[in-house]
């Protein structure tokens, strides 16, 4: 199996476990607790170019680091994005009304009509399938630019 892949899932399943850990413990909607998965992508990404370049007599070049960040980046973003989809359709269905509650009153306190805090709430970025698409378009590109810049630093020339 491809590092890339190897380190993609399993970056992606420990990320999906924290979540449901998250869930658990009530810290779900803890914008702090949920940005911890991009550290788990960091070091699946570091892993993903040490174990490549342990197979490959400590070489490595910036473009094969950038395609193992990419592929790595990729899987963990379906992978992570497919068990929130899962959670916010079956397992806390209220996850999202709470999230669209807070949003509600974040505007309603920087002066927002009623009307048009209604109109934002209702627009189609308040779906269960926007969220997950999105946010796993924001991980994607996110480890992208993650993967740029680790593999500049892990890479090593013959």
């Amino acid at each position: 199996m491809s590092h890339g892949v190897r380190y993609g899932v399993l970056a992606g399943v420990i990320s999906s476990a924290y979540y449901f850990s998250l869930q658990i413990i009530g810290l779900m909607t803890n914008s702090v607790m949920q940005a911890l998965p991009l550290l788990i992508l960091v070091a699946a990404i570091v892993l993903a170019h040490l174990s490549y370049k342990k197979a490959n007599n400590g070489l490595m070049g910036y473009g094969k680091g950038m395609l193992l960040g990419v592929v790595a980046s990729f899987l963990f973003a379906v992978i992570t994005r497919i068990y929130l989809y899962i959670h916010l359709k079956f397992i806390d269905a209220e996850l999202l009304e709470h999230t669209m509650d807070q949003q509600a009153f974040a505007m309603e306190q920087a002066g927002y009509e009623p009307e048009m805090i209604e109109q934002a709430l209702a627009s189609p970025m308040f779906t269960i399938e926007f969220v997950a698409m999105a946010g796993m378009a924001f991980s994607f590109i996110i480890g992208v630019i993650l993967s740029l810049i680790i593999a500049a630093i892990t890479r090593k020339k013959a």
